[in-house]
């Protein structure tokens, strides 16, 4: 009795696992579940025969078992010129455990032999002329439910290699070129910027422009695998100086404390913005022409990407012996934030060619993906 009262209990524990198990859900990129995304996807499923990869690592060390792929309309649209009906002979969905790190231009090349096809037939993709909500609705008009699960491990990243053949549109329209299915999606995961900002007045003018000169910091975090070995796993810093006086000897200072009021040492044109530690003093010479504005320096600086510098503000200012005044001068000052590395690494490639082939392949790179719902 006692044995029976444990295999009930057992049975009930194990029910209720597996329903909470067909009940959870990732995106890819992950965040947007219940978000709407800031872009859209252009290039996904808008040819009659195209391949695309998306590789993701947010599963890292996670064990899954997924059981569907699904897409949503892009919110920010409304009408059937958004979301042109198609049906294709042909898709098939492939997934595998892949280092994004060794990501080729080749298709066949990020696919190892455990690859599995969990989808393969025909499908269709309606004509949608309502108004879409934001966000819209998951697995409404483009889900794909695979044909058996998978058993995704954890050690690597997730690669979902798709491949439509044998297109047509509503109403045999011709497709002879892309057509857009606006579902949501994603521009860029490499990187981000902390916003660039400037503060202060300056009234020292320098010809031929009416407001005085600024300096402003840009700076972007970018991922661990930003397709670049330049930026990856970086900090990158570099700056402009607007409204210059030509061809001057100016010092640029960078510091990790200041003020976005000012502190007044002088005249209209000498308010200090840095704070009392500035860590970097360079030194260069504005061009000849004043333009407007140039960066420096003019190769951008790279640091290492340090956890503890996130939510730390970088301040810049410039200062220089204004030629025709022959007075020392300072700029307005500007400031930029330090941000989270993101935590997608993520690439796509796409090849238009027809019939799409097993080694043909596209250029990587991490525009305009779709959102991916994974079910598990």
């Amino acid at each position: 009795m006692h044995r029976s009262l444990a295999l009930t209990t057992s049975l009930s524990l194990l029910s209720l696992a597996t329903t909470a198990a067909a009940q959870s859900y990732a995106t890819i990129p992950g965040g947007l579940l219940t978000a709407e995304s800031s872009s859209y996807s252009l290039y996904f499923g808008s040819r009659d025969s195209m391949r695309a990869q998306i590789f993701n690592n947010e599963h890292n060390a996670q064990v899954r078992v997924f059981g569907e792929a699904s897409f949503r309309l892009d919110g920010g649209r409304s009408g059937s010129s958004y979301f042109a009906g198609r049906t294709w002979s042909n898709v098939q969905l492939t997934v595998d455990e892949v280092a994004y790190a060794s990501a080729s231009p080749t298709f066949a090349a990020n696919l190892s032999t455990n690859a599995k096809v969990v989808f393969n037939q025909q499908m269709s993709w309606p004509t949608y002329s309502g108004a879409t909500n934001s966000p819209h609705t998951w697995a409404t008009e483009v889900n794909m439910p695979f044909s058996s699960t998978w058993l995704y491990t954890g050690t690597q990243d997730i690669v979902l290699d798709f491949q439509f053949s044998g297109g047509t549109l509503a109403n045999n329209a011709a497709w002879t070129g892309y057509s857009t299915y606006y579902l949501d999606g994603v521009y860029s995961t490499t990187s981000v910027g902390g916003g660039s900002v400037n503060v202060g007045t300056n009234n020292c003018l320098n010809s031929p422009h009416t407001s005085g000169p600024f300096c402003v910091p840009v700076l972007r975090t970018y991922a661990k695998n930003s397709g670049n070995p330049t930026t990856d796993d970086k900090f990158e810093f570099y700056w402009w100086l607007y409204r210059y006086p030509a061809n001057t000897l100016t010092a640029f200072g960078v510091s990790l404390t200041g003020s976005k009021t000012g502190v007044d040492i002088g005249n209209p044109c000498n308010f200090y913005y840095l704070g009392p530690s500035i860590f970097v003093v360079l030194l260069g010479t504005t061009p000849a022409t004043n333009s407007g504005s140039f960066n420096f320096p003019s190769q951008k600086l790279y640091t290492p990407y340090v956890p503890a510098a996130v939510g730390l503000t970088l301040y810049t200012q410039a200062a220089y012996t204004e030629p025709t005044r022959n007075q020392f001068e300072l700029t307005r000052a500007g400031y930029a934030d330090f941000l989270a590395q993101p935590i997608v690494l993520q690439g796509t490639q796409w090849t238009w060619a027809a019939p799409v082939t097993a080694t043909s392949g596209g250029s990587l790179n991490q525009t305009y993906m779709p959102v991916v719902r994974m079910k598990y």
